[in-house]
């Protein structure tokens, strides 16, 4: 839940609001959230609204009850086939699987879909999983959509100090792969 002072909104990309349970971007604000970026005026126009509104970039929505839920990051949405698909979501999905300890999804460019799912496991212990097997895994138990269409099992994935994935490193390596590198 917010804090004292500090307003929160989920909207569109029109900055029209939200209500519960529909997924948008997160904006802020209060006394203590930055009005802009020094002697970067093209930035605070891109990040701060007229209204004094942050744009953060975050993705989330309301629950009934009044707490935010952060489902991501605006840039890594995938959108395959139309429909918007969370990297997170398909990661903890994958994380059910006895043989993934760890899981990095992105979007890659493709003719077909606009964007191909691309999965990135890392094995729990010996017996690392074959693509087709995490593929069956998804079929059927998440919408086709959200099915990954590659699935490269790594050693590990590239990791920020805080935890987070480095989603960008994955596309990287993804392109040399496509690019036959």
């Amino acid at each position: 839940r917010p804090i004292p002072g500090v307003e929160i909104k989920i909207v569109d990309e029109n900055s029209r609001e939200f209500g519960p349970n529909q997924v948008g971007e997160i904006v802020c604000r209060a006394y203590n959230v930055t009005l802009g970026y020094y002697n970067e005026p093209k930035q605070i126009k891109a990040t701060v609204d007229e209204g004094g509104w942050l744009h953060t970039g975050d993705l989330g929505s309301w629950d009934g009850k009044g707490y935010l839920r952060i489902v991501g990051r605006k840039n890594d949405v995938i959108i395959n086939r139309g429909f918007n698909v969370y990297p997170g979501e398909i990661e903890d999905f994958l994380l059910s699987h006895p043989k993934i300890a760890n899981a990095g999804v992105i979007g890659v460019p493709d003719d077909f879909s606009g964007e191909a799912i691309w999965a990135y496991v890392v094995a729990k212990g010996e017996a690392a999983p074959t693509e087709e097997e995490i593929i069956n895994f998804c079929s059927g138990r998440i919408a086709y959509y959200k099915v990954p269409e590659h699935v490269r099992v790594v050693a590990e994935l590239p990791i920020t100090p805080s935890g987070k994935i480095r989603r960008f490193e994955l596309r990287q390596e993804a392109a040399r792969e496509m690019s036959g590198e």
